[in-house]
């Protein structure tokens, strides 16, 4: 999800950056950041690396590679730092502001916002040049060096391989189905059934993995689940685990600090839970927003005596 968000700041942050750094001699950038004089390329470069930044369209990480185009061009450390700040101005963003604030807010923004990100661009490029931690030269040898096998190269392909094997694995132990139950709208539950192995829900229509066992149907998130099932269907009838929202109580819901989400079933760690509500001084754990959302709409439904599961103790 985080790439798919990312993917159109990334795409213009690579094509902008590549762009300007085939196109615009590095001698242009060096007369612009004043490069001939120090002390006034250290004043000037917090001043325009905002400026640089909101015309340049690209939000998060997307300016990353221009910045490195404007650190080989001479900007300073306090103005690269600017302008990745400066990411909160950009053009698009600005637009937002108007439309939810008014014109009249959005300028106000933009001013405090411009002002704030060039004073703390200079502070923090000054305090790094009197502590010594500044980079002595604005070389960047990635624009020259060829690629070449090292260490960097065997991390990279190591890394490759790790998420290779978690995404077989996500796809393989009921990933895809676990995303799709959480995203089901509040009012398609009444029609899910519960994986009698994971207690993930499960939609029936759209289950492949399925067993007719004593002349009842199944259902299962994944095959992994499934064939658990079959091999011992008995340890997985068991009164505690019997019809799709009946209440489980304290020790059959809670295992090393885990609880069942009222509305879903699935498992939730209560230490690492994002979402939980308080109710009759008790706590609900959900895995998503959209199962604590159906269950603010009707605690008593998912309530002890309701017709959903019942909270860890």
């Amino acid at each position: 999800m985080d790439v798919y968000s990312l993917w159109t700041d990334l795409g213009l942050g690579f094509l902008i950056a590549g762009a300007l750094a085939a196109w615009v001699p590095v001698t242009f950038w060096q007369t612009f950041f004043l490069t001939g004089d120090p002390t006034l390329n250290e004043f000037w470069s917090p001043l325009v690396g905002p400026i640089i930044s909101m015309l340049s369209f690209v939000c998060s990480i997307g300016n990353v590679p221009l910045a490195a185009v404007l650190w080989n061009g001479g900007i300073s450390f306090g103005g690269v730092i600017s302008f990745i700040f400066a990411d909160l101005i950009i053009l698009p963003i600005l637009n937002i502001y108007r439309k939810y604030h008014g014109g009249r807010m959005s300028l106000y923004l933009l001013g405090m916002s411009y002002a704030a990100m060039a004073v703390a661009g200079f502070l923090i490029g000054g305090a790094f040049q009197l502590l010594g931690l500044a980079p002595e030269h604005h070389h960047v040898a990635v624009f020259e060096t060829a690629p070449s096998l090292n260490y960097t190269t065997v991390l990279n392909m190591i890394f490759l391989g790790l998420m290779a094997v978690l995404g077989w694995r996500f796809l393989t132990t009921g990933g895809p189905a676990m995303m799709r139950a959480m995203a089901v709208p509040a009012d398609h539950h009444e029609a899910m059934v519960r994986d009698r192995v994971c207690g993930m829900t499960v939609d029936p229509a759209t289950a492949r993995e399925k067993v007719d066992y004593r002349h009842s149907m199944y259902y299962f998130c994944s095959g992994g689940c499934r064939s658990t099932f079959e091999r011992n269907p008995a340890q997985y009838l068991a009164p505690a685990r019997a019809m799709v929202g009946h209440a489980m109580h304290g020790d059959e819901m809670e295992s090393g600090g885990t609880a069942i989400d009222p509305v879903c079933g699935m498992t939730v760690d209560k230490q690492t839970a994002e979402y939980w509500s308080f109710r009759g001084g008790e706590t609900y754990y959900f895995c998503s927003a959209g199962c604590k959302q159906t269950f603010d709409k009707d605690p008593e439904k998912y309530m002890t005596g309701g017709k959903g599961g019942h909270h860890a103790h």
